[in-house]
C-alpha cells in the first residue's frame, strides 16, 4: 500500500502475551531495526527519516516469553510521490508593492529548506533560505522595477532537494515618479545612472562604461544564457575606465547587471 503521509503509523497484527516488537526495515540497499514495546512505528523513526517514492520492505518479530521470535512475512509500503510547493496564489500574477516585499511559498510539512529559482530578462538566479519567503532585493545583482519575475519553488526534505514546483509570474511595480517627484523625493544616488559597453558584439574583449552619481563601488555581474554566474567584480569609480570583460568568454551572448548604490542596470553583450 501507498502511506497517506511520511509519518503514518504502521500497524503490525496483535500477538498474545508479545511485549516488544521489532520493525526490520530494509530500502535502497540499507537493513534498520525499530524496536518497539508497542505494535507500531513511524518511518520518520528511521536514522535517515523517511524519503519520499521510496518502497520499504518491513518484516516483524515480537518478543514473547523473554524470547525473540523470528521474524513473519514481508510486506512491502511504499511512501507518497514527493510533494512540490509554489509561490503562494495571492501573489501568482499580481504586482508587488515594493520591490522589497516578501515572496511567500506554500508551506510543506518537513521542509527544512526552500530554494527559489527566478528568471528575468534571459538570467536565471537562485536563493536558498531555510524559511518560506524571500525577497527579490537579495538576488545577486538586486531587482529591477516594471520586470516580470518567474519564480519556482524547490524544497529540501529529509536532507533531499525535491523538484521544482509550478512556475509563477510575479510583477515588481512601475516606477510612476515624476520627474519633478524625482526631484524633489529622491536621493542623488539615484538619478542620472546609465550603463553601456562596447564594442559590442565584439570578437575579442568590451569595455564598460558607468555614469553615476555617487562614488560608491560598481558590481558588474555577468551570467550566461542558461543562467551561470561567469564574473563576479567589485570595481571602483575610478577604476571603472580601465577594465574589460570577456577575454575568455565562448561565443555566445551574455547578461551584464551592475550595481552602484541602490542603482541597477543591464546590458546584453554578444561574443562573436
Amino acid at each position: 500500500a501507498t502511506l497517506a503521509a511520511l509519518n503514518t503509523d504502521i500497524l503490525a497484527d496483535w500477538l498474545q502475551f508479545a511485549t516488544n516488537y521489532r520493525f526490520k526495515v530494509m530500502a535502497n540497499g540499507t537493513t534498520e531495526i525499530i524496536e518497539t514495546n508497542v505494535r507500531t512505528f513511524k518511518l520518520t523513526a528511521l536514522t535517515a527519516g523517511a524519503i519520499f517514492n521510496t518502497t520499504y520492505a518491513i518484516s516483524v518479530a515480537v518478543k514473547q516469553n523473554g524470547v525473540w521470535g523470528d521474524y513473519g512475512i514481508v510486506c512491502n509500503v511504499t511512501t507518497p510521490m514527493t510533494p512540490v510547493t509554489k509561490v503562494q496564489n495571492a501573489q501568482c500574477g499580481a504586482t508587488l508593492a515594493a520591490l522589497y516585499t516578501d515572496i511567500l511559498a506554500d508551506w510543506l510539512q518537513f521542509a527544512t529548506d526552500y530554494r527559489f529559482k527566478v528568471v528575468a530578462n534571459g538570467v536565471t538566479r537562485t536563493i536558498e533560505t531555510n524559511n518560506r519567503t524571500f525577497k527579490l532585493t537579495a538576488l545577486t545583482g538586486g531587482a529591477m522595477n516594471n520586470t516580470a519575475y518567474t519564480i519556482s519553488v524547490a524544497v529540501k526534505q529529509n536532507g533531499v532537494w525535491g523538484n521544482y514546483g509550478i512556475e509563477c509570474i510575479v510583477n515588481t511595480p512601475t516606477n510612476a515618479a515624476t520627474s519633478r517627484q524625482m526631484a524633489e523625493t529622491t536621493s542623488p544616488e539615484t538619478i542620472d545612472f546609465s550603463l553601456a559597453a562596447y564594442p559590442n558584439p565584439s570578437n575579442s574583449t568590451f569595455k564598460i562604461q558607468v555614469n553615476g552619481a555617487n562614488d560608491d563601488a560598481i558590481a558588474i555581474l555577468v551570467f550566461d544564457m542558461m543562467g551561470r554566474q561567469i564574473e563576479n567584480k567589485l570595481v571602483n569609480t575610478n577604476d571603472i575606465e580601465n577594465i574589460s570583460i570577456g577575454q575568455n568568454y565562448a561565443t555566445g551572448i551574455y547578461n551584464v547587471i551592475v550595481s552602484q548604490g541602490m542603482n541597477t542596470k543591464t546590458v546584453r553583450l554578444v561574443k562573436n
